[in-house]
């Protein structure tokens, strides 16, 4: 297939399904720092929490990419000589930072709100499942049968499969969980036709700005010049940009 199926195999890296994987882990980075921005608007206590989250997600984005774990590998088996499931023991610090950082936030999840929670504790368990878990399964299998068979590469893909369904509930819960708080993500996308005056750019800019302030609001309910203006009135929201239609 003129190398096409690799670009798009579970098992190899830097293809596509890594740049997919990559991109997911840093779209889980925005959103975290998108909630601790509500959170810290709401006076929460939590919000380093939130953002030491939203650097961690930051980083895996990058060590997904890169894959800056592996260069743990030897170094750690031969200082342990581990085998077996540490037979790839990058896995061991792993386990080390995950226990440090369960016991630092257990606070944190008995805070939030059940669905929230319910959600997190999902994604966390379906993603370490399939970073962790399998990648050890894959360590003894590896070192006892070789890398290159059917049963290395159904490992890989049952690891990477987990790892991206977990990012996937970690989203829902992270987007269920601002719509709880009464937050929204808003991604605009403008375009101006050549020649428009610059009046007409700033109407755009004060439009855009209006609709954030009534989508920012707790309640989904904001006030502008002192007439209130609900989030269902995309009607009167989209007005100012009907004549910038590109």
């Amino acid at each position: 297939m003129y190398g096409f199926v690799p670009r798009f195999s579970l098992v190899e890296e830097a293809n596509v399904p890594t740049w997919y994987s990559s991109a997911a882990l840093l779209a889980c980075a925005a959103l975290l720092a998108a909630v601790a921005r509500t959170e810290r608007e709401a006076g929460s206590r939590f919000v380093l929490h939130w953002k030491v989250l939203a650097l961690l997600f930051l980083g895996l984005s990058v060590d997904e990419a890169a894959a800056l774990h592996e260069l743990l590998i030897e170094p750690v088996r031969g200082a342990l000589g581990a085998g077996g499931l540490f037979y790839f023991a990058w896995v061991v610090p792993a386990l080390a930072a995950l226990a440090v950082l369960g016991l630092a936030y257990l606070r944190f999840l008995a805070h939030l709100p059940p669905q929230t929670r319910r959600l997190f504790l999902a994604a966390a368990a379906t993603f370490v499942g399939g970073a962790v878990g399998a990648e050890m399964a894959g360590g003894a299998w590896v070192e006892s049968r070789g890398f290159h068979n059917a049963g290395s590469a159904l490992l890989w893909t049952v690891e990477e499969s987990l790892e991206m369904v977990g990012v996937v509930v970690f989203v829902y819960a992270l987007l269920r969980h601002l719509e709880l708080r009464g937050g929204a993500v808003t991604i605009w996308v403008l375009s101006t036709a050549e020649g428009e005056t610059s009046a007409a750019s700033g109407e755009a800019a004060y439009a855009r700005e209006r609709a954030l302030q009534v989508l920012h609001t707790p309640q989904n309910e904001g006030t502008l010049h002192g007439l209130p203006v609900r989030l269902g009135d995309a009607g009167a929201l989209m007005q100012p940009f009907a004549r910038l239609r590109g």
